[in-house]
């Protein structure tokens, strides 16, 4: 069995998701029983950059700003994660009513703007993060970038859950449009074998009865005439006639 193979594309894929992940558990809630893990290495994956940046900055570009805000940011990170994980478990014994790959609905904070979830989680919270992170570059010009690039994968994370839920759409109606085409051209094919048989069905009940009466006629026509004027009254009347 050949190992699928890591490629650049791939790498800057989950990159982007984890990066956005990290965002999320700040802005959603609810996620999906399946979603756990990924939780999990989204916030490993913002402890690991913080370290690498702080080491990085330290040792080889000594020039790079530090950031201020950072450890506090890293540690509601992973307060706020082990609350969602805590969520799911609470939940997992419940009836399902979300998908497990959901990452999340908005909360309630953001139902005063009074729009769907969909257009909240496409465009405005995208939108809210990268004025935050601009607000933010005056104090801590790190913590701001790493906001500004997660806001901006979060909006191209939507985007591709936006076209793939279309495409699924489109998918199952060309499905029902092929099942319909199929029905009918069955319909064609059986549809003169069962005329054909109603047909046969017809002439083989009604034939017997022509045939029948067709020999008593003429088994009248070759009696002697006064025996047919005896036989008459009583074959038309199924009574003889009185003497």
């Amino acid at each position: 069995m050949k190992k699928p193979k890591v490629t650049l594309l791939m790498i800057m894929r989950g990159t982007m998701y984890f990066l956005s992940l990290s965002l999320l558990v700040f802005l959603r809630r609810g996620f999906g029983e399946r979603m756990a893990s990924d939780l999990c290495m989204a916030c490993g994956f913002a402890w690991f950059c913080s370290w690498l940046y702080a080491t990085v900055g330290a040792t080889v570009l000594a020039s790079l700003p530090e950031s201020r805000f950072a450890p506090f940011f890293l540690y509601a990170l992973s307060a706020v994660t082990a609350l969602h994980l805590l969520s799911i478990w609470l939940w997992r014994t419940k009836p399902a009513t979300i998908q497990s790959f959901s990452t999340g609905r908005p909360i309630g904070f953001w139902r005063i703007l009074r729009l769907s979830d969909a257009a909240l989680q496409r465009y405005v919270q995208p939108a809210a993060c990268a004025l935050t992170a601009l607000w933010l570059a005056r104090w801590d010009r790190p913590l701001a970038y790493w906001i500004g690039a997660a806001s901006f994968a979060v909006f191209i994370e939507e985007q591709l859950a936006r076209f793939g839920m279309r495409r699924r759409v489109l998918d199952t109606i060309d499905g029902r449009i092929d099942s319909q085409v199929l029905y009918g051209k069955v319909q064609e094919r059986l549809a003169p074998v069962s005329a054909a048989a109603t047909q046969a069905t017809v002439v083989e009940v009604a034939e017997p009865s022509r045939r029948k009466t067709g020999k008593l006629k003429s088994i009248m026509a070759r009696l002697d005439p006064e025996l047919r004027k005896m036989l008459e009254p009583t074959t038309a009347t199924g009574k003889e006639k009185p003497q």
